[in-house]
C-alpha cells in the first residue's frame, strides 16, 4: 500500500548542512523497502535520497535474518581491532568480497575520505618524492580528511573547506589533464585522481574515451592512477564497479558508501604500502567489523535476486518515467540524475516532492540526484511513477 500523506510539518528542509537534510527523526525498525519511517508521525518516505547513496537493499531486508542477528549479537558488544586480530566475520566477508576485486591487496577503513587518503599515500610512498602532487578533477568530491586536498572547493564543498590551508594539489579539468599529461608536463606529478562520473556536482559523466586515454598516459608517465567510486561502485550502476564497465583498470580502485565499509583495492607496485613493515596505512580499527558482516550479507542478497543485473535494467524503467519531462536526463542503473531550468525549478520539486512523501538530493547548481535502493521492487516503481505525476503536475 501507498504511504499515508506526509504532514506539512514535517518537509521543512534545513537551510545548511550543520543539521540535518531532512526534518526526520528516522524510525528504522518500522522503515521497509525503499521506504523511510518519521518517528514523530508514522509517515513513510519513499527514499531515493538512500543516505547520501550509501543505502543497497532498503530497510529491513529480508536477508537480514536470525543467523544475522545472531552473529551481530555475538561481536556487537566490542569494536574489534582488525589491526590486532582476524575473526571469522572478517575472513566471511573477505570472501564474499574477493571475487570483485582485481588484486589481493585491501586495505580498509571506517570513511570513504580516509579511504581516499590511503590510496593517496600509496601513491606518495612509491614515488617517495617529497614534493609530490596529486591531480584531481574540477568538480570533483573525494571527501574532507586530509584538509580536503582533494576536493574542488566547488558548490558547497566551498564554504565547507573554509579556512583550511590552501591546497599544495592541482585541479584540472578532464581536457586539462589531458593535454597536461600529452604534453609531459609531470615533475613531481605521483598521482592522477579521478571519479568516472562527478556525482557530488551533479553525476556529471566524462568521456569514458577520455579517461582511457588518461589511463594509458597515467601508464607511459608512471603516475599512479586513482579512480574513485565510491558513489559508482559495489553495483549502483548495474555493473560491480563501473570503471570496469568503461575498461578502465585502475592502480587504485576506492570504495565505501554502498560497500558499508570502506578502503581500496591496489595492484603492482602500488601494493607495497599496505605491506610496509612501518605499517604506514594502519590504524586502530582498519575498517569496522560490523560493517563487513552487513556487507557479507548485502553480497548474498545480491547473488541471489541478481540486483546489479536488476539495476542495470532499472534504467529504462526511470528513463521513461523521466526523460520527456525534465533536462539532460542521465543514468546507469540506479545511478540517475536530471536537471531543470533553474536552481528555484529544481528546489520546487525537492519540495513538491517532500509534500508527496518523497526524498532526493539536490546537487549541482540545477540537478536533481536520485539513488534509490537495487532491492526496489515492482510496487515502489509503481508508487514512484505515481509521485512523479503529481509532481509534474503542479511544477
Amino acid at each position: 500500500a501507498s504511504p499515508s500523506a506526509v504532514p506539512i510539518s514535517i518537509i521543512t528542509t534545513t537551510s545548511s548542512m550543520k543539521d540535518r537534510v531532512f526534518n526526520i527523526d528516522a524510525d528504522l525498525g518500522q522503515s521497509h523497502g525503499a521506504y523511510l519511517c518519521d518517528r514523530r508521525t508514522g509517515a513513510e518516505f519513499l527514499d531515493f535520497h538512500g543516505m547520501f547513496s550509501s543505502i543497497p537493499l532498503g530497510y529491513n531486508h529480508p536477508i537480514f535474518g536470525s543467523r544475522f542477528w545472531d552473529q551481530l549479537r555475538a561481536i556487537a558488544h566490542i569494536k574489534t581491532a582488525n589491526a590486532v586480530v582476524h575473526t571469522q566475520e572478517y575472513w566471511d566477508f573477505q570472501e564474499a568480497f574477493a571475487p570483485h576485486c582485481f588484486s589481493e591487496a585491501l586495505h580498509f577503513t571506517c570513511t570513504g575520505s580516509t579511504a581516499v587518503e590511503a590510496a593517496i599515500k600509496c601513491a606518495l610512498e612509491h614515488h617517495q618524492d617529497p614534493k609530490g602532487q596529486v591531480i584531481s578533477l574540477r568538480h570533483s568530491f573525494h571527501g574532507m580528511n586530509g584538509w580536503g586536498f582533494a576536493t574542488d572547493p566547488c558548490f558547497h564543498s566551498r564554504e565547507r573547506l573554509g579556512y583550511n590551508p590552501p591546497s599544495p594539489w592541482i585541479k584540472e579539468t578532464i581536457e586539462e589533464l589531458r593535454h597536461r599529461l600529452k604534453r609531459g608536463n609531470t615533475e613531481h606529478v605521483v598521482a592522477v585522481l579521478v571519479e568516472p562520473v562527478l556525482c557530488t556536482a551533479g553525476d556529471e559523466y566524462l568521456a569514458p574515451e577520455i579517461l582511457r586515454e588518461v589511463r594509458q598516459l597515467c601508464r607511459h608517465h608512471k603516475i599512479c592512477f586513482i579512480v574513485d567510486e565510491i558513489q559508482t561502485g559495489f553495483g549502483t550502476t548495474g555493473d560491480f564497479w563501473y570503471s570496469e564497465k568503461i575498461d578502465l583498470h585502475p592502480d587504485i580502485l576506492i570504495f565505501g558508501k554502498k560497500a558499508q565499509v570502506s578502503g581500496i583495492i591496489a595492484r603492482g607496485p602500488y601494493q607495497h604500502c599496505l605491506k610496509s613493515p612501518e605499517k604506514k596505512l594502519v590504524v586502530t580499527y582498519n575498517g569496522d567489523l560490523i560493517d563487513m558482516l552487513r556487507a557479507t550479507y548485502i553480497l548474498k542478497a545480491y547473488q541471489e535476486d541478481g540486483l546489479v543485473e536488476k539495476a542495470k535494467q532499472n534504467s529504462n524503467f526511470f528513463r521513461e518515467t523521466l526523460d520527456s519531462r525534465v533536462e539532460n536526463f542521465r543514468s546507469q542503473g540506479h545511478l540517475v540524475a536530471f536537471d531543470f531550468g533553474s536552481s528555484h525549478q529544481r528546489d520546487r520539486f525537492v519540495a513538491l516532492g517532500l509534500k508527496h512523501g518523497f526524498l532526493c538530493n539536490q546537487s549541482g547548481e540545477r540537478t536533481i540526484r536520485l539513488r534509490p535502493p537495487l532491492a526496489l521492487c515492482s510496487a515502489e516503481r509503481q508508487h514512484f511513477a505515481s509521485i512523479m505525476d503529481k509532481v509534474f503536475r503542479r511544477l
